[in-house]
């Protein structure tokens, strides 16, 4: 009895005259298929004619679609650039009461140019805390940021008043202890 699994030709050699047969077996079998099988199935409208309604249901129900997805190649998705309103604004899970757009508010108006401007220059364009000047054209340029020293969150008094800047370039600004919101402020060795 055969088990699934067993190999019961393992091993075995096929004669020449047993390969014959099966190849010319096999190119039989390709032969009568070669109509319907080798070149894909053949539908099951092939050869009917449609009525003149259907023809035109049909052809305008595919204007501009093209063939298949080769078509869809290179182009954007049909909501590419369009708000999903069922999750937007306070349906989203992560929102917080709209407190970002306060942010980019401050962060880019008017006023917080002007100060970090006044700052880099009180400063001299020169890092408080290593003494590296920013050089621009002479060789590597260095981005000096302004931190505040009281963090913008919790003292939004002190937001725009120059004593409250200090000029540092990137590195020396990552070590300070509210560098981008880190302890909200708090243990801050600038104070």
């Amino acid at each position: 009895m055969f088990q699934k699994g067993n190999n019961i030709n393992k091993g075995r050699k096929h004669t020449e005259e047993w390969k014959k047969k099966i190849s010319d077996n096999m190119k039989r079998i390709r032969k009568e298929r070669k109509d319907d099988w080798a070149n894909g199935i053949i539908p099951w409208n092939k050869g009917k004619k449609m009525n003149e309604e259907t023809r035109i249901k049909v052809s305008n129900s595919r204007k501009g679609k093209g063939i298949g997805n080769k078509n869809r190649k290179g182009k954007p998705s049909w909501n590419k650039g369009k708000r999903y309103l069922q999750i937007t604004g306070e349906k989203h899970w992560w929102w917080k009461g709209g407190s970002s757009k306060k942010t980019e508010k401050g962060y880019f108006s008017f006023e917080y140019r002007n100060w970090r401007i006044k700052c880099l220059e009180r400063d001299n364009w020169t890092c408080q805390f290593c003494g590296v000047k920013c050089h621009i054209g002479l060789g590597k340029t260095i981005y000096l940021a302004v931190h505040h020293i009281k963090s913008w969150k919790n003292y939004p008094e002190f937001r725009f008043d120059i004593d409250n800047g200090i000029t540092l370039c990137e590195e020396c600004h990552s070590l300070t202890d509210n560098y981008k919101g880190r302890n909200n402020g708090k243990n801050n060795l600038l104070k």
